[in-house]
C-alpha cells in the first residue's frame, strides 16, 4: 500500500505541474465559466490531461473534468467483498485528512491560474465492478 500511495502522489504532483505550466502558457479564454469549459478552450491541456491515466497490475487511474470538478478516480481491477470494502473505507477515511493539503493546494492553484472559482478536486476510489469504495472532496483554501 505504501509504494501505491508514493505512485499516486507522485503521479499526482507530476500532474499538477504539467497542468500549472500548460495554464501558464496556454491563452486564457476570457469568457470561459468552467473548468470544463477552460480545459475544452485548450486542446493542448485536455491532450495532456487525457494522457495522463494510468493503469498497472492492480488498479486504473483516470482524470475527469466535469464543471468546475476536477475527478481523480482510482478503480481496482479486483473486486472486493463488503466486508473488505468497508475495511477499506475506515482506512480511506484515515489517509484522507494527510493528503488534504496536496489536493486543496491543486485546487487553489487551479483557481489562481484560470480565475476560476469555486474549483473542486475529488478523490473516488472504485472496487472493480464500478461501484464506489470511497470519495472525498478538497476545496482551495482561503
Amino acid at each position: 500500500m505504501k509504494k501505491s500511495k508514493s505512485k499516486i502522489l507522485s503521479l499526482v504532483m507530476s500532474l499538477v505541474l504539467m497542468l500549472t505550466t500548460a495554464f501558464c502558457l496556454s491563452a486564457c479564454g476570457g469568457g470561459t465559466k468552467t473548468l470544463e469549459s477552460y480545459i475544452n478552450d485548450n486542446p493542448s491541456v485536455k491532450k495532456q490531461i487525457e494522457g495522463a491515466s494510468q493503469s498497472d497490475s492492480t488498479m486504473e487511474m483516470s482524470i475527469d473534468i466535469k464543471e468546475n470538478d476536477l475527478i481523480y478516480t482510482y478503480k481496482y481491477k479486483q473486486v472486493f467483498e463488503a466486508d473488505v470494502v468497508k475495511q477499506m473505507n475506515k482506512q480511506f477515511e484515515t489517509y484522507a485528512s494527510n493528503f488534504e493539503t496536496t489536493f486543496s493546494n491543486i485546487a487553489k492553484s487551479l483557481e489562481e491560474e484560470t480565475k476560476i472559482s469555486g474549483i473542486t478536486v475529488y478523490i473516488v476510489y472504485q472496487n472493480g465492478d464500478g461501484s464506489e469504495i470511497f470519495k472525498q472532496s478538497y476545496t482551495a483554501k482561503k
